[in-house]
């Protein structure tokens, strides 16, 4: 699992002790992943077994990207599940408190 936590801007790279304040933003399987980066949404440069971070505009544009180009999001229906309403649900999270993202493998 590919753990996504809440972090602001500012705050650098936190240690494992750091990493446990954090607030739990969700995670992804390899095969959502996978899928993410078979569909553009996430960069093709990125690994799901190596640590990533989105900004907290890089997480804006992606939370904005997927409701235009989503039926389902545009339409208020996340309900539906697919790959994009499993990234939408993390980039949600981080959005409502203006945070950007890290990602953690496992």
């Amino acid at each position: 699992m590919l753990d996504f936590y809440l972090i602001k801007d500012e705050v650098s790279r936190p240690g494992a002790l750091e990493l446990k304040a954090l607030e739990y933003a969700g995670g992804l399987e390899v095969e959502v992943f996978e899928e993410l980066q078979n569909r553009n949404i996430i960069d093709k440069q990125l690994s799901y077994w190596t640590d990533f971070r989105w900004s907290s505009q890089d997480v804006k544009q992606k939370f904005e990207w997927l409701i235009q180009n989503n039926s389902n999001l545009r339409e208020n229906r996340p309900e539906v599940e697919s790959v994009e309403t499993k990234l939408f649900a993390i980039l949600e999270k981080a959005v409502w408190v203006q945070y950007g993202l890290i990602a953690i493998a496992d």
